[in-house]
């Protein structure tokens, strides 16, 4: 079983499922009816009550009561996420599946949410050797967040966790999945042909409107690395008004990056068309389902 994988309101019979478990079974035993011991490592991790991310975004949980972005939680949110991936992306170890699924809930009382993220499912993580800036994988792991290289090219690089961090995002600003409602062939398809559904909502903060066509640039040259998502992220944090939630917004934490270092600094945004620009989805025999519009500069 994966730890944090179960819902919030299956804890307390998981923990009493817990205290029923054996807890010796004799590993010299042998018996054809008795199941063996067979010696298998297992990796336990920290349980994670509150669910998952994509529970969050699917519930509203990151609204405000009148229906409007709650962004002290959102870019909370952020901060953590980016955080974990630039400790991982120092240790050059590549995510490779970073989804709202993947980022679980653990329960905080020392945060005004009640939860903290943790990002886990390390099934698809590879190692980029520091020399190295790509491998190439037959797995693209979650569809609807692979970056479009990984999933056309077979490339996966650090970028790529930096494109799905920026669909997460923009799934916890607007609230919804940006797929909803595609097939697999036809997000496939969209994601082949460079027709990507994003539309950053209008009246999205312009700091945050940037960092989002930045990560969710095509060109995975573009987009910055998650030092700068992370400086972006904070600066951003700092100056949330306070009527933006509940009580104060949330200062940042320092996150601990200790390894290998990494060239960090700003990266301006791309001088060129947007990607994003007046492209559309279709289906066979009928009009666009989702426009584009072109998202702040």
């Amino acid at each position: 079983m994966q730890a944090g994988a179960t819902l919030g309101r299956d804890a307390p019979r998981l923990e009493q499922r817990c205290t029923k478990v054996q807890p010796f079974y004799p590993c010299t035993l042998s018996q054809p009816h008795l199941p063996s011991p067979c010696g298998c490592p297992a990796v336990l991790q920290e349980f994670c009550a509150r669910g998952s991310l994509l529970q969050a975004i699917d519930s509203g949980v990151l609204k405000l009561p009148n229906g409007a972005p709650n962004l002290p939680a959102i870019l909370t949110a952020a901060q953590e996420i980016a955080g974990a991936c630039l400790y991982l992306h120092r240790h050059d170890i590549v995510h490779g599946d970073l989804t709202p699924g993947n980022v679980l809930l653990a329960t905080s009382s020392r945060d005004a949410r009640r939860w903290v993220c943790k990002v886990g499912d390390f099934g698809l993580a590879q190692i980029i050797h520091p020399d190295a800036t790509e491998i190439y994988s037959s797995c693209f792991g979650t569809l609807t967040h692979a970056a479009p290289e990984l999933v056309v090219e077979g490339m996966l690089t650090k970028a790529a966790d930096v494109f799905s961090f920026g669909v997460i995002l923009l799934e916890m600003y607007s609230s919804k999945r940006v797929w909803r409602g595609y097939s697999f062939m036809q997000i496939l398809s969209a994601i082949s042909e460079g027709k990507l559904p994003f539309v950053i909502p209008a009246d999205c903060p312009e700091a945050l409107a940037s960092l989002l066509h930045r990560c969710l640039h095509t060109d995975p040259m573009q987009r910055p690395t998650f030092d700068v998502v992370l400086a972006e992220v904070q600066a951003m944090l700092r100056g949330v008004p306070r009527a933006m939630g509940a009580g104060a917004p949330p200062q940042p934490t320092s996150v601990s990056v200790r390894g290998p270092s990494s060239p960090a600094g700003p990266q301006p945004a791309p001088k060129h068309e947007s990607p994003f620009a007046q492209a559309a989805v279709t289906r066979a025999g009928s009009g666009p389902l989702i426009t584009m519009s072109e998202p702040h500069a």
